[in-house]
């Protein structure tokens, strides 16, 4: 943090007669930059944050809702998050994050290096609204590694990863990545979900040796004919008991 401090001197060549209102300070972040680590089990600080949700929040709006002091927004250098052993309720909307590159990427990841072991879940709906557990809405360069990401419960509604609105440079590595066990055929119960109808194509991102399981279709990509998605990779995954399609790619 860079503490500004102005004030004025000789107003118009004078003196000044009023030195209480002649100063203003202001503090301007630099934004999130090194190791961080999520541990709902320890304080807040400005080096831990207690749910994913707040750091994402730092890193979009330099707010924070678990007390914390907030380091954002935007970012400033390669961000790692290292995530403490435990199963986190919680849904994440992730939108662009000011400053991100291929350089200055965000990492959230295991501490402990065990997928099983942390756990981000959110509950499968009867509601089309927010279908997802994690939602890159525009945002690139963030990587999952790790990790086990999650629907639970029933529900008709149960995708969980979706990447969508020219999200790019994203990857899953070493993730578990569930839906919930489906007879569906529609694309509402989706591990992997991907539905671009814009001219903005969600290019370059990587899903690598996961464990990818349940749901209607396994790994559902589309994109319409206005223009394709480009170097998307899928590899070394294993893919059990989607129900309709394993995978299925249109228009890349």
């Amino acid at each position: 943090c860079l503490s500004l401090k102005v004030f004025t001197y000789s107003p118009n060549g004078g003196t000044d007669s009023l030195l209480s209102n002649d100063t203003m300070t202001q503090s301007i972040l630099y934004g999130l930059n090194g190791s961080y680590t999520i541990n709902p089990s320890a304080s807040a600080t400005s080096t831990n944050y207690k749910t994913f949700t707040s750091a994402i929040s730092d890193m979009v709006s330099g707010t924070r809702s678990d007390g914390g002091t907030a380091n954002g927004p935007a970012i400033s250098g390669a961000v790692t998050f290292n995530v403490s052993n435990g199963t986190y309720n919680e849904q994440l909307n992730i939108t662009n994050i000011t400053n991100a590159t291929l350089t200055n990427s965000i990492t959230f990841q295991s501490a402990s290096g065990d997928s099983s072991a942390v756990v981000l879940s959110w509950a499968a709906s009867g509601s089309s609204t927010n279908n997802f557990t994690v939602f890159l809405n525009g945002a690139s360069y963030f990587h999952f590694k790790k990790m086990a990401i999650k629907r639970n419960g029933s529900g008709t509604y149960a995708n969980t990863v979706e990447i969508d609105n020219g999200g790019h440079n994203n990857s899953f590595e070493h993730c578990q990545i569930f839906s919930v066990p489906s007879i569906n055929t529609s694309t509402t119960q989706c591990p992997i979900y991907h539905n671009n109808t814009t001219n903005a194509p969600d290019s370059g991102n990587l899903f690598d040796q996961n464990y990818i399981k349940d749901g209607s279709s396994s790994i559902y990509w589309y994109k319409s004919a206005a223009g394709n998605d480009y170097h998307n990779m899928f590899t070394n995954n294993i893919i059990k008991d989607g129900y309709y399609y394993q995978c299925y790619f249109y228009y890349q």
